[in-house]
């Protein structure tokens, strides 16, 4: 794996972890997360005319990927809400993202001809076990869903149903974007979904929030929510620049070493408990992290 793609990931999931700090720390983390997405349309608009002064407009195929990533992206952020909305944290997350690591090498490999060697493999399968673990707990953690009528009751629920949307909308978007980069620079790449996908978070305010005044919403969280919005931003661009140079094979997996970071976040500044079996979760995720920078 490149070692400027290792480097790159690494911040993007620093940057990750950040944003999703700051969504969780707030008083609305739904309407937190749909301002933080109207705000990256901000951030696009003078990105895109400066790229339209200085740099050739994308050809038809371009325009295509960038099309294609803001309808997908739009879906994830839909089925993501909508998970949340139905169901907890505990058993929609481990879906959601583990479906994505575990198909995303499979897309990989089928689809864009990625080769995984052995070491590989562990790395994956380390990092999706973790994942897995990490966002459980002690009641309803993922291996157990079988096992205790609350997870029983999830598996027959419309948020078993969206975490498995939001699962494949993330191995979607991140196989097409691995092509769509071969066309457009990453920059402004992420500025054209952005703009493409902002809808999203206006429809989700318009929904439910529209009770709420939009001058208070600024100023109430105006830093936060701009620096998330910079953030996510900035974080997906390195993903996207990332995935230039090295195989969305093992970029995808790499990317939950931000989960690692995210926790420890939480228990530093929001004293969030770390049961046994996250501890175990989080040393698989940078176990198999580790796997994959020694494959440089």
């Amino acid at each position: 794996m490149n070692s400027l793609a290792i480097i790159l990931v690494l911040f993007s999931a620093l940057l990750h972890a950040s944003w999703n700090f700051f969504i969780r720390g707030s008083k609305d983390p739904e309407l937190s997360n749909s301002v933080i997405h109207i705000f990256r349309g901000f951030i696009s608009l003078p990105i895109i005319f400066i790229y339209f002064l200085i740099s050739e407009i994308p050809d038809l195929i371009g325009w295509i990927f960038i099309i294609g990533t803001s309808i997908i992206h739009i879906l994830y952020f839909i089925f993501l809400g909508k998970s949340y909305k139905h169901g907890e944290l505990s058993f929609v997350y481990p879906i959601a993202r583990g479906l994505g690591i575990g198909l995303i090498p499979i897309l990989g490999v089928t689809i864009l001809n990625e080769e995984i060697n052995f070491l590989g493999l562990v790395s994956i399968f380390s990092i999706f076990v973790g994942v897995l673990l990490v966002g459980g707990n002690k009641k309803s953690n993922i291996f157990l869903v079988f096992h205790s009528i609350q997870g029983r009751q999830f598996l027959k629920s419309r948020a078993f149903v969206y975490s498995l949307l939001t699962g494949l909308t993330v191995s979607a978007y991140s196989v097409w974007d691995k092509q769509g980069v071969k066309y457009v620079d990453p920059l402004f790449y992420m500025s054209a979904m952005c703009l493409g996908s902002v809808g999203a978070g206006l429809g989700v305010y318009k929904y439910n929030y529209s009770h709420v005044s939009i001058k208070k919403i600024l100023r109430e969280n105006l830093l936060r929510n701009s620096l998330g919005a910079l953030f996510s931003f900035l974080s997906y661009v390195f993903i996207l620049s990332a995935l230039q140079i090295s195989q969305v094979s093992l970029i995808a997996p790499m990317r939950e070493i931000g989960v690692v970071i995210g926790a420890m976040f939480g228990w530093f500044f929001l004293r969030e408990k770390l049961e046994k079996m996250r501890v175990i979760g989080i040393i698989l995720i940078f176990f198999g992290t580790i796997i994959i920078v020694s494959l440089v």
